[in-house]
């Protein structure tokens, strides 16, 4: 799934299936005020969520099952960490 320069996304409840080639299940691009939660891959994969773009921004996560993904978060650069909050 990709988004890009999108804001007030919400995403509840996806089940995505992947493989170990899908590069990730959700990949945000400039993408601000992002909620992710109770959602789960329902294979496994290399990593769940991407987070790329300079306009990304106050990305959550809530409540995901991601015991199938390799890396839960890649961020295109590690400054962007501060963009996100799990619970």
């Amino acid at each position: 799934m990709l988004c890009d320069d999108v804001e007030q996304l919400e995403i509840k409840g996806l089940k995505m299936q992947g493989t170990l080639h899908t590069p990730e299940l959700i990949r945000l691009v400039n993408t601000r005020d992002v909620i992710i939660s109770e959602s789960r891959p329902t294979s496994p994969v290399p990593v769940f969520l991407s987070i790329h773009g300079e306009k990304s921004d106050n990305i959550v996560m809530m409540n995901n099952l991601l015991k199938r993904a390799k890396q839960k978060i890649a961020f295109e650069k590690e400054s962007m960490k501060m963009i996100l909050t799990e619970f």
